[in-house]
Order: structure tokens, then sequence, then C-alpha cells
């Protein structure tokens, strides 16, 4: 898949200077949640809207959500090109992260043979729109939903959560200084019987 803003920055640049396509490697070491979803149609639209709306897109630096536009069916007539129509829909979406092409449905159709366990079953899997991909941060999957249904945000949110697990605060990293402080007269101290330090430490069992 290739992002949208370069794919139209590119119409007109030579075909050495096409822009580089988002590989399984990007996903490396952050919980991923990819999203393919139709601009084509306003129910996956609306489940693009109502998904990013809930995510950790900016509170989580773990974390990331890619969405995948696919293109509609040979069947169905668009009033514009899917570029074009891609472009608007995004825009008016609002959505502060970068959105994907996936223009001839590769990549989704990939990640549905691979959710049926196998590259090696015969025949082209049902693609479902819109379809959601939980990845760790090993590249495994570890989720799929197909199509959607009342409430299935708060249902992803609760996965997403799961993986990435508490957030880890700055203030966690280091102990406090009045903690440290306490602990080295605590210990250091020749008038502090032991039974002091031990009572200390049942108060706050986390010195």
């Amino acid at each position: 898949v290739y992002p949208l803003e370069k794919i139209i920055a590119a119409q007109n640049l030579p075909l050495a200077q096409e822009p580089r396509a988002l590989t399984m490697e990007d996903f490396a070491g952050k919980i991923t949640l990819v999203f393919f979803w139709g601009p084509w149609t306003e129910p996956s639209v609306d489940a693009l809207r109502r998904l990013a709306a809930v995510l950790p897109i900016f509170t989580r630096k773990d974390f990331q959500f890619v969405a995948v536009a696919c293109p509609p069916p040979h069947e169905i007539d668009m009033p514009t090109d899917f570029l074009s129509w891609t472009e608007t829909t995004w825009k008016e979406c609002q959505i502060p992260v970068t959105c994907y092409l996936d223009f001839q449905g590769t990549s989704q159709t990939r990640f549905a043979l691979l959710n049926q366990g196998s590259l090696e079953q015969p025949g082209r899997p049902a693609v479902v729109l819109p379809t959601a991909v939980l990845i760790d941060g090993d590249g495994m999957i570890r989720a799929v939903w197909e199509g959607w249904i009342h409430n299935r945000e708060k249902e992803i949110l609760k996965e997403v959560e799961h993986l990435l697990g508490p957030p880890v605060h700055a203030e966690n990293a280091t102990s406090p200084p009045e903690d440290v402080s306490e602990t080295r007269h605590l210990d250091s101290s020749e008038n502090n019987p032991p039974e002091s330090a031990t009572g200390s430490t049942h108060r706050d069992p986390s010195l």
C-alpha cells in the first residue's frame, strides 16, 4: 500500500521517484491496527470515523493506526476516479494520520489469506469492507474483524488496550527523591531500630 498524498504528488514525477510502499517492517515494535475501508460506501466511511475517534492515536507512541482505502468492485460505478474520490472523502473525515491506498486490493487479500491460516488455499477469499486487523509488535496478527456492527469500535479498542497494557509515565521511570532519601536514612541510621524499618515497609508496600 502507498500513502495517498505521495501518490497524488507523484502523478507528475518520473517513475524513479515513485513513493515507497508501506511494508510489515514499518509495523515492528508497535501495536498496529490496519483498517481496510471503502471510500465509496458510506457505512465503511462511518465505521472509519467512529473507530478513529476512540483509538489512542495521540496518547500512545507505541500504537499506530493505518487506514487503507480500497477500490470498489468492478461492477460498481463511481462518479469520479478512485484517487479523487478517496482524497475528497479523507479530507472530510479529518483524521490526522496518513491514508494509504491499496489500488489492486492485493494487501487486503493477503491479510484475508493469512487469516485463513494458509497462503496455499485455492481460490481468492471473499474480502469484506471494512476489515480491521490487529498486529502486535512482533508482526503477528492477533485479531481480525470483518464487517461492522453497532459498537464494534469499543470491542476493537478493548483488544488494542489489552495488547498495549498500561501506559508508562515518565514520573514512574525514576524513584521520587523523597522516597530515596527516606530509604537511605532507614538503611544507614544507627538510631532507628529494625521495627521502624519494618513498619515503614508495611505502611508503603511499594518501597
